[in-house]
């Protein structure tokens, strides 16, 4: 028996051996031992929860990092084209792992910039307000950057952004249904763009990618999607489910870096479409990138490489190659079943020995609806303080706190353990004990 047998229910156990059990079943274990982790000052490791956040270095990414300052010094502008370097086509080594984690084709998926640039260049082409239809609908607790996004390219193409932009409201309980959504498109027929965080930022609910798209296309609306928190967490399919376009970003659980280099999906049924973008010398055919000016006129290539401005970083790059070497290395439904038994375990455990403080799990709970992270709410300023001392004091795990009172703790399955969960809740519960 491994862990990915065990249903929810059977995680039921509170003892420490019952954990160390499931970390002896777990064929993952291992793979925390390839990851750096920030350093008590008490000594230890600490337990890093912060993966929806910033993702942990890879170790083999200083290597790669130092090879790559190696090639420039060493060979300067020719390391583009001698190998293993080949800077020229740097961003090719990226995609066949990047596919795989969002169920795409190779040339359907691109790495290029941050989510947020690439969600301006999409929207060049995916948002082609008309009188009818010029709205761009979204979840109300949407991460702010992608209003800001959006209410700004609304504007820049002369729209009234309080106008065009509608805001889906959550249900009752704080999380998203699709009926909710279809509602919405169905009282809006002016929408013409559905953007959605495929993992919601502030809950870690996991959005029904698969029913949203097929509603899309009912309604014929553009559906694109926020991968954020959702690429290296959740299982994806892009292709099949035939989703518009996607973007994200690199450094949470992919584990790229801060400022990694983000992505972007298009669709293959795009690709040889004459459609509207911004043009660029990267995503120009690359058999005439470098012709005169006066010869030569913006010529797409026919896949997600046509959306392409410049050449990427390849200092930020490197480590994002490092990074997608070691999920080249796991068992992918492995990966997502660990994700969804360790959170599983956090629940349980944060029910049976924190029960009588006011805490309430915002996260929903059913298999498959979230991913690593799990949010749980205060609702008692003197806890909220305790918890925020907690966090800042006692040296034993990095999580984070969202205003106003959001504890958001993400146990990522590449490099979490059960253990680690165990001795998290067993060390706040005995914290919160002792100050309350």
């Amino acid at each position: 028996m491994t862990i990915f047998s065990l249903q929810f229910n059977e995680l039921n156990e509170t003892s420490k051996a019952f954990a160390v059990y499931l970390d002896e079943q777990d064929p993952l274990n291992k793979m925390k031992q390839r990851f750096c982790c920030p350093q008590s000052k008490h000594g230890g490791e600490k337990i890093y929860f912060c993966g929806h956040s910033l993702g942990l270095a890879p170790q083999i990414a200083k290597e790669q990092l130092i090879a790559t300052f190696s090639a420039w010094a060493e060979h300067g502008v020719e390391a583009h084209f001698i190998a293993p370097h080949d800077w020229y086509c740097f961003h090719e080594k990226l995609k066949p792992s990047i596919a795989r984690l969002c169920g795409a084709k190779p040339h359907e998926v691109v790495p290029m910039n941050s989510l947020t640039v690439n969600l301006h260049l999409l929207l060049a082409t995916f948002y082609r307000p008309s009188r009818e239809k010029h709205a761009v609908a979204m979840l109300k607790t949407t991460f702010p950057s992608d209003h800001y996004a959006i209410q700004s390219h609304l504007r820049s193409r002369g729209q009234d952004a309080e106008r065009s932009i509608i805001y889906i409201e959550p249900e009752a309980n704080g999380l998203y249904s699709i009926e909710g959504i279809q509602r919405t498109l169905s009282q809006h027929p002016e929408i013409d763009v559905l953007l959605i965080e495929a993992v919601n930022y502030l809950t870690g609910q996991v959005l029904p990618l698969e029913s949203l798209a097929k509603l899309a296309q009912r309604y014929q609306v553009v559906l694109g999607l926020d991968l954020a928190h959702a690429i290296g967490n959740i299982p994806l399919h892009l292709h099949e489910w035939h989703i518009d376009f996607a973007v994200w970003c690199s450094y949470k659980y992919l584990n790229g870096g801060p400022g990694a280099l983000g992505g972007a999906f298009i669709h293959a049924k795009y690709h040889d479409l004459d459609l509207p973008r911004f043009g660029g010398w990267w995503g120009n055919n690359p058999q005439t990138r470098f012709a005169s000016f006066q010869e030569e006129k913006f010529s797409p290539v026919t896949s997600a490489n046509g959306w392409q401005l410049s050449n990427p970083s390849i200092f930020s790059a490197t480590p994002l190659l490092a990074a997608l070497s070691l999920f080249d290395e796991v068992n992918l439904d492995h990966l997502y079943a660990k994700n969804q038994t360790l959170s599983a375990y956090l629940i349980f455990l944060i029910k049976e020995r924190l029960a009588k403080y006011p805490l309430t799990i915002t996260s929903p709970e059913d298999e498959g609806s979230h991913g690593a992270q799990i949010s749980v709410e205060i609702n008692e300023p003197t806890l909220l303080k305790v918890i925020q001392q907690f966090l800042s004091e006692a040296e034993i795990a990095v999580f984070d706190m969202r205003v106003p009172n959001v504890m958001r703790i993400a146990s990522v399955g590449l490099y979490n353990t059960f253990s680690e969960v165990w001795t998290f809740v067993d060390h706040l519960a005995k914290y919160i004990k002792v100050r309350l």
